[in-house]
C-alpha cells in the first residue's frame, strides 16, 4: 500500500493555515483610525445598525467606504457616513498571536499524526521479521 499522499496532504493542512482575523476596536478618534484607507471595518452606527465597509477612509465629517471588495466583478456601492453617526469602529486585522497558536495546535496534530504512522511501521515490521 502506497503512502505517498499522507505527507502533501499533512504539509497542505499544516501550510493552509493562512492567518486568524478579528476585527479590533479603535479607541482613538476616527480621523486618526481611518486617516489612510483600511481594507476592511465594521462600523456600528448610533442605531446599533452594523456596517461592513471595505476601503474606508475619514474624508472631513464622513467615513467613506464601499458595499464590497471593489476588485470583485460583485457590484459594489460607496457608502458615506457622518462620523457623528459612528458609535463603534473596529478594523479587520490579522491575529498574531491566534495564528501562531493554530500552526503549533496543526503542527502537533501533524507530528502525532506522524508518530502514529512510524508506530504502526514499526510494529508491521517487527511483527513480520519475528
Amino acid at each position: 500500500m502506497t503512502r505517498g499522499w499522507l505527507i502533501p496532504v499533512l504539509t497542505a493542512l499544516l501550510f493552509g493555515v493562512g492567518g486568524c482575523y478579528h476585527y479590533a476596536a479603535q479607541y482613538r478618534p476616527l480621523a486618526d483610525a481611518l486617516a489612510s484607507p483600511q481594507d476592511r471595518v465594521r462600523v456600528t452606527l448610533a442605531d446599533s445598525t452594523q456596517l461592513i465597509l471595505y476601503s474606508a477612509r475619514a474624508v472631513g465629517d464622513s467615513v467613506i467606504g464601499w458595499s464590497a471588495p471593489r476588485n470583485r466583478d460583485t457590484s459594489t456601492n460607496r457608502v458615506a457616513l457622518a462620523i457623528a453617526d459612528v458609535r463603534r469602529l473596529e478594523v479587520h486585522r490579522m491575529s498574531v498571536v491566534a495564528t501562531a497558536a493554530t500552526a503549533f495546535v496543526g503542527a502537533l496534530g501533524v507530528a502525532t499524526i506522524l508518530l502514529g504512522v512510524l508506530i504502526v511501521v514499526i510494529i508491521s515490521t517487527l511483527t513480520k521479521a519475528a
